[in-house]
């Protein structure tokens, strides 16, 4: 098992975290745009909730977490970002007209795709770690 934090790393993390951290700002601005203009408080939105706090709390350490643990966050916590706000509110847009948070839910939805960038980049460096570089095409 790999460990959870690991010394500040140096080569390509800080493009990796920039790119998490602008995924992490769509979700946060979608975050905030819920609470200040309808929060129907009920499990799901509170599950929005911690997982949009936990996002920005990832933001803040990612350059000490480990590239495995970069990658488990980013890959499934970016796919449930991209995928549950392409539905709610990019879906719903198109469809229905524009509700009150769809414009930050698009923001949200690229957000997910940003920090699923990021977890493949974790990948890559946790395989070049490794010593598992990627096949030349």
């Amino acid at each position: 098992m790999t460990r959870l934090f690991a010394e500040r790393s140096g080569a390509g993390i800080e493009r990796e975290h920039l790119v998490y951290c602008a995924g992490a700002a769509g979700v946060v601005v979608h975050g905030v745009d819920h609470l200040a203009s309808d929060p129907e408080w009920g499990f799901w939105f509170t599950a929005a909730v911690v997982l949009s706090v936990l996002t920005a709390a990832i933001a803040l350490i990612y350059p000490w977490l480990a590239p495995a643990w970069r990658e488990a966050a980013g890959i499934p916590l970016g796919l449930m970002w991209a995928g549950v706000a392409f539905v709610h509110h990019v879906v719903g847009l198109l469809v229905a007209g524009p509700g009150p948070t769809d414009y930050t839910g698009i923001a949200a939805a690229v957000g997910g795709g940003l920090i699923v960038v990021a977890g493949v980049q974790a990948d890559r460096a946790r395989r070049a770690s490794a010593g598992l570089a990627a096949p030349k095409r």
